[in-house]
């Protein structure tokens, strides 16, 4: 899946996935929880954990098991989640 380094790359990938998938309200980006920690993440492609588009109070980690990471595509915020749920995704 994706790796999204910038505020420009992060506008683009929202602005192909809602043209790709129009009725899509988010879509997994390839970051994934490595430890424990609130803010232990990395890209499943090995790329630096540097730039983050967290919407406010995330991650969160709620119930202990979100640890996957979704953009919502209304503005761009990035949210963890436990991944049980289906959404679209896009790859590099």
């Amino acid at each position: 899946m994706i790796s999204i380094e910038s505020s420009e790359e992060n506008e683009f990938v929202r602005n192909l996935a809602k043209k790709s998938v129009p009725r899509a309200d988010e879509i997994w980006i390839g970051a994934k929880r490595t430890g424990s920690g609130r803010l232990d993440f990395e890209w499943e492609n090995g790329n630096p954990f540097l730039y983050k588009n967290w919407d406010r109070n995330e991650p969160n980690n709620r119930g202990g098991n979100e640890n996957y990471v979704y953009m919502r595509l209304s503005d761009g915020f990035w949210n963890d989640d436990s991944g049980d749920v289906s959404v679209h995704f896009i790859c590099e």
